[in-house]
Formats: C-alpha cells, structure tokens, sequence
C-alpha cells in the first residue's frame, strides 16, 4: 500500500537527517532544473482529467484517483518513483509548487497560498515569522522544510493517527478540506488546483 513515511522527528539527529535530505534533493537547482519535474508541465484543464464521468464533480473515489495520477506521481511527489511519498518528498515537491515566482524561496503570501489550498485546517496556525529562521523575509526549502515539522503540518493528513500517511488519507483530508458545501462532492467550483 502507498503512503507517506512517517514523518515525525522523534530525536535531534532524525531532523537534522531530514533536513539533509530535503537540502540534497534540492541541491541541484542551481542548474535551473526541477527536483520535481512534472510540477513545470502544464496538464490542461486536471480537474476535467479527474472527473472520469464528466458530471462537473467529484466523489472521494475520483479524487483519489486524479490525484494520485495528476498530484502524487506525475506532478512530482514521489521523487524516488517507489511510489511512497515520503515527508521530505511532499515538503520538497510543496515548496515546488508554492514558489509561483521561481525564485527558490517563499514570500509569506506564497506561504498562506499554499496552506490555505493544501493545509486549510492549518494555515491560521503557521506562523511565518516563526518558521523564517534568519529573518530576511522569505523561507529556504530548509526553513520551510523545519517548520513543516516544528508546526506538525502533516498531523491533518494520518486521519488513524498511526504515524504514517497513505495516500487514501490524504485524498479524504483534501476531499472533507475542499467539499465547502458538505455534499460529498468536490464542485468545479470548490477546485483550488489549477
């Protein structure tokens, strides 16, 4: 079954190794190249691709199933391909998508974009001035990457609380976070992705 790796820090060198992970996976931007290459690719109208019977919404079933072909693997999430999204994968494939300028860092209006799509549970609760650790006004993928696990970002998602994060989780967080209305759809306009 595909999830997430647990994504708690249970010692001091647990979040220095992830943190070492998130800043080699993103090393290589310096030759302007992805660490998540799908997330550049433009994919037309996704939530048409998701809605299978072209009924202008979608159910738990066909959100799971668009996002994990359009979100989870081909926009980049499993970095690895082993089709495990493991925390650093997210955080590091997140902060892809949320830098809407490219330029390798995220202002706080970037920040509250993203949480308020990705996170509306959370995003009254992250604080930026607490996760900017050097104060110059905009986040590293290693700032983001530490406050993502200060803040406990990812807690919404493990819905039995297990530790680990599995993909039909985040599907029914994101579906229960984006159905406004409450009648177990996901309406066109209710869609937050592009």
């Amino acid at each position: 079954m595909s999830g997430l790796a647990p994504h708690r820090c249970t010692s001091e060198l647990a979040c220095v190794v992830v943190l070492l992970v998130l800043a080699s996976a993103c090393s290589h931007h310096a030759s302007d190249q992805s660490a998540t290459p799908f997330l550049t690719r433009p994919t037309g109208s996704t939530f048409e691709r998701m809605d299978s019977d072209g009924d202008g919404r979608l159910g738990l079933e066909e959100l799971h199933e668009g996002l994990a072909f359009h979100y989870y693997y081909r926009r980049g999430l499993d970095l690895d391909g082993d089709r495990v999204i493991q925390a650093v994968e997210l955080t590091t494939a997140l902060f892809e998508m949320w830098d809407r300028d490219k330029d390798r860092s995220l202002s706080p209006e970037e920040l509250r974009g993203g949480l308020s799509i990705w996170f509306p549970d959370r995003s009254e609760t992250a604080r930026f001035e607490q996760w900017d650790l050097d104060g110059d006004g905009v986040l590293s993928i290693v700032e983001f990457g530490e406050g993502t696990v200060s803040s406990a970002l990812y807690d919404g998602y493990d819905l039995n609380q297990d530790g680990v994060i599995e993909t039909p989780e985040t599907s029914g967080y994101l579906h229960d976070q984006w159905d406004e209305n409450d009648d177990g759809f996901v309406d066109l306009d209710e869609w937050p992705l592009p």
